[in-house]
């Protein structure tokens, strides 16, 4: 939560319930994005 908030700011900017589950999963979306982007990709040699 802290990262998402850090990220996407402490507030959303939707007003109703329907926007804000919208809104939140598309941030959430992004923070998984950008973890998976960061991951180093492990390679076996052997």
């Amino acid at each position: 939560m802290h990262y998402l908030k850090t990220l996407t700011g402490h507030s959303l900017w939707a007003r109703e319930i329907g926007a804000q589950a919208t809104e939140v999963a598309i941030r959430a979306g992004v923070l998984n994005r950008m973890v998976e982007l960061a991951r180093p990709q492990s390679v076996r040699i052997a």
